[in-house]
């Protein structure tokens, strides 16, 4: 299998983990794919970035989150499964 050569603009969000290379990282390889998913859906014009922003930011508020934040990537899987 070939790797993918095209990057996203959005990798270059402030708020992405970076390795020392510059590249995104991700605690765990679903993280990664939570993250891809939804890059790909917005590039496919299924919603635009404010949207999500506003469904995942829904999902970051809802009661029974964990207070760690060790959920994050689980909210943007739940958010990304919807559409």
């Amino acid at each position: 299998m070939s790797a993918c050569k095209f990057t996203s603009p959005l990798v270059a969000s402030a708020e992405l983990p970076k390795s020392p290379e510059g590249e995104p990282v991700f605690a765990e390889p679903w993280q990664a794919v939570a993250f891809a998913m939804t890059v790909r859906l917005h590039e496919q014009g299924v919603f635009s970035w404010n949207e999500w922003a506003e469904a995942l930011s829904a999902e970051l508020y809802r009661p029974g989150r964990k207070a760690d934040g060790s959920d994050y990537y689980d909210c943007w899987w739940r958010r990304s499964a919807v559409w």
